[in-house]
This record gives structure tokens, sequence and C-alpha cells, in this order.
């Protein structure tokens, strides 16, 4: 995948490959109560209603540390509520990789990106389930 590519800026399908959207939905809420706080950052944000808002954003894992539903939540200081930004599944197997970044590509709400790399002459993109800007 080449840096240059266009960038799609939404998770599509990923929850999908676990558990089907409708039960995905209905357990949500529960994951959220149940999840453990694992990173609070304070950074500009843009969402529905606000754009470049610094305000406080959350990493929520729900789960172990090898299998995990990330539940990525934001402050909005308009309204004085927290807004659900995202969730997705996290693997975590120990294995380490040595990689070249090539390029960081911040996504529009300011908490998400996506990573272009490289390993020798294999390149490839991923999401960094931890990045929040």
């Amino acid at each position: 995948m080449s840096p240059n590519s266009e960038l799609y800026q939404n998770h599509g399908d990923h929850i999908e490959a676990l558990i089907p959207p409708k039960e995905f939905i209905k357990q949500l809420p529960d994951w959220i109560k149940e999840s453990q706080l694992t990173i609070k950052v304070r950074t500009m944000v843009s969402l529905e209603g606000y754009e470049n808002q610094e305000t406080e954003a959350f990493l929520l894992h729900y789960g172990n540390r090898d299998r995990t539903i990330a539940v990525l939540v934001a402050y909005n200081p308009l309204e004085e509520t927290n807004d659900f930004v995202s969730a997705y599944p996290v693997f975590f197997d120990g294995t380490a990789y040595n990689v070249t970044i090539e390029k960081v590509v911040e996504w529009s709400n300011h908490l998400e990106a996506t990573v272009y790399a490289t390993i020798g002459e294999f390149g490839f993109a991923f999401f960094p389930t931890d990045y929040m800007g």
C-alpha cells in the first residue's frame, strides 16, 4: 500500500468479524461500564458539532491484555458529555517487529491515524490502536 493511496477514515466492518453488529450495539454499553481506563490525554479533537477543540480523550479496554475491545471516548465540552468515537478489537500476541515508519496520516478527528511502514521491501499500512493524537 502506497502512502499516497486514498485513505478512508472509518473502521468499516472489522467488528463484524467477531460479533454481529446488532449484538455489538447491545453489548457496547456493558463493555464500556466494565472497561478499564488505559490512556487519558488532553489533545485537540474534531467531532460532530465541534472542531479543533482542546479536550480530554480516553482509551478504555474491555477484556484481557491479549484480546480486548478498545473503546475511544472524547469529552464534548460544548454538551458536557462524553462522546463515543469508536470501538475496535485489539489482539496482542507479544510478537515484536522491526519496522520503518514511512508516514503517519492523522485522521480528521485528531484521535486516530493510519501508519505507513515497511519491513525490508514489504510495504503496508496499519491502524495504531493507541494513537490518540
